[in-house]
């Protein structure tokens, strides 16, 4: 509906929920497209396991009620973070100030739990990350536990530092997804490390 020939999704994030399992998927209602995709997964042998399609699966039938637990957790911990005098800046798709905000409303039924903040240049991320208790430092995303990444150190460090600079990929930069814990307790978390 959106344009889109095919649509690669990670079933690893949202849909398995539970960070056990690592599987993708091709989406399309182009044949020629699923024919090619069949093919390579006959030839390839690159299919998904039974078991790790029965962890999928079982995520799959929770995926609603955690889905919206991410979204109102996010939601929360965005209206934290943007009260911290220790925060930057904070982007998160669900807040009305977005730049994307209007395009996300028209393409989605929600916001998730993906949320990126910068720290005060005064802040050291490895401090903060360090004190952390109840979130996670680790970078699989999308599961129902809360993790936070270092996107300089982590997922983006083989890139040269001027391009990481150039993309916004700062030292200050991490990346949050909210799990489906009690908002409190994350907000708490935050708040403790922050402060010390």
């Amino acid at each position: 509906e959106l344009g889109a020939d095919a649509v690669v999704h990670s079933a690893t994030k949202y849909l398995c929920g539970h960070h056990d399992a690592s599987a993708g998927l091709v989406i399309t209602n182009d044949k020629n497209i699923a024919q090619t995709v069949d093919f390579y997964l006959r030839t390839a042998g690159s299919g998904l396991s039974p078991f790790d399609s029965f962890l999928v699966k079982r995520g799959m039938e929770t995926l609603v009620l955690r889905m919206q637990r991410h979204a109102e957790n996010a939601a929360k911990i965005n209206e934290f973070l943007k009260s911290s005098p220790l925060i930057d800046e904070v982007l998160f798709v669900g807040d009305k100030n977005h730049p994307q905000y209007a395009i996300s409303q028209k393409q989605t039924t929600g916001h998730g739990g993906m949320i990126s903040f910068r720290l005060k240049e005064n802040v050291d991320a490895q401090s903060f990350i360090s004190k952390l208790k109840l979130i996670t430092f680790a970078e699989s995303l999308g599961g129902n536990a809360s993790l936070i990444t270092h996107p300089f150190t982590q997922t983006h460090a083989s890139l040269p530092e001027e391009i990481r600079l150039k993309n916004g990929i700062t030292p200050t930069l991490l990346r949050l997804s909210c799990g489906t814990e009690a908002a409190d307790d994350l907000i708490s978390d935050l708040a403790q490390a922050l402060a010390l």
